[in-house]
């Protein structure tokens, strides 16, 4: 059974991807992050949906609303920024 948020779609592996893009910029290879970062999302289980409502409730209430561009800080497997993006931030 697939975790919750997690496509069946196949695609390339990801320490075959991070070989790749380490090759194009010139960046060392991140293998142990291509080969566990799925693992990430499947033991750290986090509510997204309902923290990214929180979080764009507190954001607009501050004035930035959807199409505002956000950072990424990069310390995770993008599931926040991917949540966000599908709200309207970029």
């Amino acid at each position: 059974m697939e975790p919750p948020g997690h496509s069946t779609r196949r695609s390339a592996p990801p320490s075959l991807l991070y070989s790749l893009l380490a090759n194009m910029t010139g960046q060392p290879s991140r293998s142990f992050f291509g080969e566990y970062a799925w693992a990430f999302d499947v033991l750290i289980d986090r509510p997204v949906g309902q923290e990214c409502a929180a979080i764009t409730a507190w954001l607009s209430e501050r004035g930035v609303l959807p199409g505002a561009a956000l950072l990424d800080a990069g310390c995770g497997t993008g599931r926040y920024a991917r949540e966000l993006a599908r709200r309207g931030y970029v």
